[in-house]
């Protein structure tokens, strides 16, 4: 997902001629007494959407293990667990924001992370974080941080131990976690469509993948080329494919 800081960086990167390497499966590097290793994606992107595009990787420390995740579904953690059987973490950064669609059991089991972090924004209109999937890592006895309750999360550790600071304790760690949608019988009412020739910025940005940076693009070209004919056509809007038009093409409209 594109954010105004990440494209500023490659503007930057431009405009000094900056070489860069985008790590691979297999890449190594040390800072200090820390290595990072990076798990996935291969050399090929073709056969992954965004999502499952995401960087993983490991951050050793002593004896410790970070493992960080982005955004990957199910499908990569089955992967990653063939391709790294003996795979550990004690501090985990829990995939897609504690989505569902991450998080296998066997997934989290593998790890048998200690901490258990969830990035995941205040009253956020994707559902995140899924209560199972918060209550899957405490069935493993990892302890569950989120950002949206705790505030500031800041890890510490000296490569044996760690320990975890927090802005703000909460009494309810499933406070506002959305209910698996088959077992939630509290009826919803239906959120009108938006309309992608008229939305805001603040309302674009609800969809499914699209950031502020993103929504911009819309509005620009809207503002360049008038209103959109067909649903189809803001896939002609940089940034935006046709795995993320899949998935609220439903939810817009032109009219």
């Amino acid at each position: 997902h594109s954010s105004k800081t990440y494209e500023n960086y490659l503007i930057k990167i431009d405009q000094e001629n900056i070489s860069f390497d985008t790590p691979r499966q297999g890449d190594k590097f040390k800072i200090g007494a820390i290595e990072i290793h990076f798990l996935h994606p291969d050399q090929s992107l073709n056969q992954y959407n965004l999502n499952n595009s995401s960087l993983v990787f490991v951050l050793n420390y002593g004896q410790q293990r970070f493992l960080f995740t982005g955004d990957i579904e199910k499908e990569v953690e089955k992967e990653l667990l063939a391709e790294n059987p003996n795979l550990k973490a004690d501090i985990i950064k829990v995939p897609h924001h504690g989505s569902d669609t991450s998080s296998s059991t066997a997934w989290v089991k593998s790890l048998e992370p200690k901490t258990a972090v969830i990035q995941v924004g205040g009253d956020n209109s994707y559902g995140h974080p899924k209560s199972k999937i918060i209550k899957l890592y405490q069935t493993e006895a990892a302890n569950v941080f989120r950002n949206d309750l705790n505030g500031n999360i800041v890890i510490t550790a000296d490569g044996r131990n760690h320990t975890v600071k927090i802005d703000r304790s909460s009494n309810n760690i499933m406070a506002g976690a959305e209910l698996d949608s088959k077992n939630n019988n509290t009826s919803k009412t239906e959120t009108s469509l938006i309309n992608i020739n008229s939305a805001e910025a603040a309302v674009l940005d609800k969809l499914w993948g699209i950031g502020p940076a993103t929504a911009e693009k819309i509005i620009k070209y809207r503002n360049e080329h008038g209103p959109f004919e067909k649903l189809e056509e803001i896939k002609k809007v940089n940034s935006i494919d046709d795995y993320k038009f899949e998935r609220w093409q439903d939810k817009i409209t032109i009219n």
